[in-house]
């Protein structure tokens, strides 16, 4: 059987989940391709992985940490042909490789490739409802503006985001959700309620590649209490950088490792020491006491997993990981702080620590699960299976 992925690359979230789901397909002997494009395409051909280049679909615009809906929207409706062009060159893949199944994490060209295709066709996603998603988050945050460019009313916008993003919804065969069964679910208020989508979703638990390895921590030694710090992969967190290393400097019973793609060389400042993005970051995600994360679903899954109680960042004005944050919190797995009040991180990471003990037994609960049944991998892999070999019965 021949298995065809494609992910988003705007940040690496996405590829690190499919690298989970292309290792179980692997592990049982399928034959396994991992489509993206960028440096989330580099970062796969970096552990080895079969590989193809596709093209992207969106753009995501912001500054400063801020993420821009409206310059996205625009960015990405500039170029119209861009999904036309991936779908393209994807179909063409899926038909000239004998392609049996098609996984998209989070692209409707994909979606679209496998289904014209006549492939059994899955789509990977924490997020099934845009427009909830941005009307709950305009509340949540009390008014703050979302935009940046223009006054978009908070409704026709998201109006504009829920037609082209539920398309994959109505297309694939089935919605897989890479998190815990509820009542543990962090997405939990990113879900459609709609019941169309709720007939196709299944919640599989989280897909990670720390469920398959064994991870060495790295050589990080200090009598401070160790935090790792990750900025992700998004362009418009540049910004946050500098501002952020020169509030953890004041945490001196603290020692923090910064890993950045946007950093240019290692600098050491007494207790932050910045270094260049490193491509594998589990060692020292294992090796640290805590975590200070981007909302991202997928880091907040490694997360738990490791059972690091964490402080989420969550970018300004993507409301997927505002609420990501909100439920993360909600669920006394840690805390967490918005940009525009960065000067309380201090205070939360004292509170984190002085706490440690209650944060960790929660996340240890819950990796354990993940560990003993919600690997979600293995069981969209089966799930998968057995959908494919019922169709093809006859």
């Amino acid at each position: 059987m021949k298995v065809f992925i494609s992910a988003c690359g705007e940040g690496f979230g996405h590829t690190s989940r499919m690298m989970a789901l292309y290792k179980e397909f692997q592990n049982r002997g399928y034959e396994t391709t991992v489509a993206c494009y960028g440096s989330s395409l580099k970062r796969l051909q970096s552990f080895g992985l079969n590989t193809f280049e596709t093209s992207p679909e969106a753009r995501m615009v912001g500054e400063q940490g801020r993420f821009d809906l409206a310059r996205s929207i625009l960015a990405t409706s500039r170029n119209p042909t861009d999904i036309l062009k991936a779908y393209i060159r994807e179909r063409n893949f899926i038909k000239s490789s004998g392609i049996d199944i098609v996984i998209s994490d989070s692209r409707l060209s994909t979606v679209l490739a496998g289904t014209h295709s006549g492939k059994s066709t899955f789509l990977v996603s924490n997020q099934t409802s845009h427009s909830r998603t941005v009307e709950e988050g305009e509340k949540k945050l009390h008014g703050e503006s979302l935009l940046s460019l223009g006054q978009i009313n908070v409704k026709v916008l998201s109006k504009l985001l829920d037609v082209p993003l539920s398309l994959p919804f109505s297309y694939c065969d089935a919605v897989l959700i890479p998190d815990f069964k509820p009542p543990n679910t962090v997405c939990l208020s990113s879900l459609s309620r709609d019941v169309h989508i709720k007939k196709k979703t299944y919640i599989t638990g989280p897909m990670s590649l720390l469920l398959y390895k064994k991870v060495e921590p790295a050589g990080w030694k200090t009598d401070k209490v160790k935090v790792l710090v990750t900025m992700g992969g998004q362009r418009f967190r540049e910004g946050v950088l500098q501002k952020l290393s020169e509030k953890l400097r004041s945490l001196k019973s603290f020692e923090f490792i910064i890993s950045s793609i946007f950093a240019t060389e290692d600098i050491d400042m007494g207790n932050v020491k910045i270094r260049k993005y490193l491509p594998d970051v589990l060692p020292y995600m294992k090796s640290a006491d805590m975590l200070v994360l981007p909302a991202g679903h997928s880091s907040i899954m490694e997360s738990i997993i490791l059972a690091k109680p964490s402080i989420l960042i969550p970018d300004s004005n993507q409301f997927e990981q505002i609420d990501n944050a909100l439920r993360y919190r909600e669920l006394g797995l840690g805390e967490f702080v918005t940009l525009d009040k960065l000067n309380q991180i201090q205070a939360k990471l004292r509170r984190l620590d002085e706490n440690y003990s209650k944060y960790k037994g929660r996340l240890e609960r819950l990796a354990r699960k993940a560990r003993n049944g919600e690997n979600g991998a293995k069981n969209a892999v089966e799930m998968i299976r057995d959908f494919y070999n019922r169709v093809n019965e006859y």
